[in-house]
């Protein structure tokens, strides 16, 4: 899907890439004029989807691991299980995502943010396939079922941010399992450089920030994949000290 691209390489890449289709594999783009509202451009860029298996990938994205389609998409259709994510690195091989742990930043951080892409993490969990309570929606799989009971991105309260956190808190409510796939790798270039928002961007982030905070409340502060002992001010899994703790069983929830 297309939102405002100026530059000829972009458009001259978009043409090549419907040419290329054909009977077997079906390639098209679609245009979304107007401003960036990232929920609302991907629930229409599904209407035109007609796969099994959905996935949300941003254009910044370079897989380096040659399985990643039948990774996603195999266990995408698995039984139980709502979104599958994979680790994605900056373009210096540092982690920019583990999966998503809620709480840090008073919403949610990378888990393992800035760590060495060789680095095992904390307690092998850069190398495990595991269950996390959310996911980035930079690249992002779920089977066609799963997505139509979940209804979509959430375009009222988050057009821009934690749309991807939300619809997986809302999968897990549902009894789906997101799970994160270390053998899924690749490299996420743009995050590392955004920086933070500022005037009418800072408003509207700060606007979805709250909604977070008013939908999801106290779910915030307890993930069940991360022990309530750790920091909510770094995403390295230091220590922290919590005004309030809750004795919950904390987990890695691996799954092979």
């Amino acid at each position: 899907i297309d939102n405002n691209s100026r530059e000829k390489n972009t458009i001259r890449f978009l043409e090549k890439f419907k040419s290329s289709s054909n009977s077997k594999i079906q390639k098209r783009f679609i245009q979304f004029n107007g401003a960036f509202d990232f929920a609302k451009m991907n629930n229409k860029a599904f209407l035109k989807s007609s796969g099994d298996v959905i996935l949300f990938l941003n254009n910044d994205i370079k897989f380096i691991s040659r399985n990643w389609a039948y990774e996603i998409s195999s266990n995408a259709i698995r039984p139980g299980i709502g979104f599958v994510g994979s680790k994605l690195l900056f373009e210096d091989d540092s982690v920019q995502h583990g999966g998503v742990i809620l709480g840090i930043g008073g919403i949610a951080g990378h888990s393992h943010k800035y760590f060495d892409g060789e680095d095992c993490g904390f307690q092998n969990r850069l190398l495990l396939a595991q269950e996390y309570s959310a996911l980035t929606g930079a690249c992002l799989g779920i089977s066609r079922e799963n997505w139509e009971l979940l209804g979509g991105f959430n375009e009222k309260y988050f057009k821009v941010n934690y749309n991807d956190v939300d619809i997986c808190l809302r999968a897990k409510a549902k009894g789906l399992r997101n799970i994160f796939l270390p053998s899924v790798l690749a490299y996420h270039y743009e995050s590392k450089t955004r920086g933070k928002p500022e005037g009418k961007d800072y408003h509207n982030w700060k606007k979805e920030y709250n909604s977070m905070k008013k939908i999801w409340g106290k779910v915030l502060l307890n993930d069940p994949a991360y022990n309530p002992n750790l920091s909510l001010n770094y995403e390295d899994f230091s220590f922290g000290i919590r005004k309030k703790t809750n004795p919950i069983n904390s987990r890695s929830n691996c799954i092979f």
